[in-house]
């Protein structure tokens, strides 16, 4: 889930409540207050998150765009994974990374259709986040895109990135979603991580209901040691953002699942076209380092980009 792009379905125009603010008990501090009424610009509901809906909002009291989340939860300990994870992203002020502005739980009785009795509570996180006009990174690498993405713009994209995961890392939060289509471009055509598994899947890493499914969302940039049964940790990231910076400059916005993993460093440098300097093939290599041990840290990659080298 991102700013400017994401999956069909249309919103309508008027007026929609944001359910209010809760305190979380569990942890003793309130959510941010959300804006007291959105208008719907664009919704859709995703059936294979059970039916969990996502929607571009404006706030209409200053025009303000908003991307709105609603998150279904099956156990009160979702719940409050969800909650307790939002604490740590609302931390977090970074023009590279999507600001979770407002987290609420709240509970809705399950009405049947046909008989129109109510049945058992449905648990649900709403969550209000920073929205991000300029569409996905991933549509601006393709190779039918005008104008055609440059060596210089990429390098500032893949420090915009490095900046957002070096700031998570270092609040001690780990993406686990970063795929090519979950970086976006805010209205300063600055990229920005988004689409964090918490806004995917509430259930912690590791939960025994989940099978590991939990663990990290998209298959195809799933890091080997995390495919192997490993926990996941920053260096997970970083070979996800390896995947990313590798789909980018080959202009694919998804990689097969696997690919990756199987694909030796010099044939992926080879698919990487010549008008890519070398300091982003060096970070695509220190990136997808098959041991996590010898992956370069969020922080280095950052400071291996900033320098004036192209």
């Amino acid at each position: 889930m991102g700013g400017g792009g994401g999956g069909g379905g249309g919103g309508g125009g008027g007026g929609a409540p944001v359910p209010p603010p809760v305190t979380n008990a569990g942890r003793g501090r309130a959510s941010v207050a959300a804006p007291r009424r959105l208008q719907w610009v664009r919704a859709w509901t995703h059936t294979a998150q059970h039916d969990s809906l996502t929607a571009q909002a404006r706030d209409p009291a200053d025009g303000k765009m908003y991307l709105y989340r609603s998150l279904i939860c099956g156990y009160d300990e979702d719940v409050q994974y969800v909650m307790s994870q939002v604490e740590e992203f609302e931390d977090i002020h970074h023009h590279n990374v999507m600001r979770i502005v407002s987290a609420s739980a709240f509970s809705t009785p399950i009405v049947n259709q046909a008989t129109g009795q109510r049945g058992a509570m449905q648990k649900s996180v709403a969550m209000v986040c920073s929205f991000c006009p300029g569409g996905q990174v991933a549509d601006r690498c393709l190779y039918d895109s005008h104008p055609q993405t440059d060596n210089d713009t990429m390098l500032r994209w893949a420090r915009d990135v490095a900046a957002g995961l070096r700031a998570m890392h270092a609040a001690g939060v780990t993406h686990r979603n970063l795929n090519p289509r979950n970086v976006h471009l805010d209205a300063k055509g600055r990229a920005v991580v988004t689409g964090f598994q918490i806004l995917k899947m509430p259930r912690a890493p590791g939960d025994p209901y989940s099978l590991g499914r939990a663990d990290c969302g998209t298959a195809s940039v799933i890091a080997p040691e995390v495919e192997d049964g490993h926990p996941v940790t920053p260096a997970s990231d970083v070979w996800a953002f390896g995947c990313c910076l590798f789909a980018w400059t080959s202009a694919q916005p998804e990689l097969p699942q696997g690919v990756m993993r199987d694909l030796p460093m010099d044939r992926v440098l080879r698919q990487v076209p010549k008008r890519f300097g070398a300091k982003v093939r060096s970070a695509i290599r220190m990136c997808l380092q098959h041991h996590p041990d010898h992956r370069a840290s969020a922080d280095e990659l950052w400071r291996m980009l900033s320098t004036s080298r192209k």
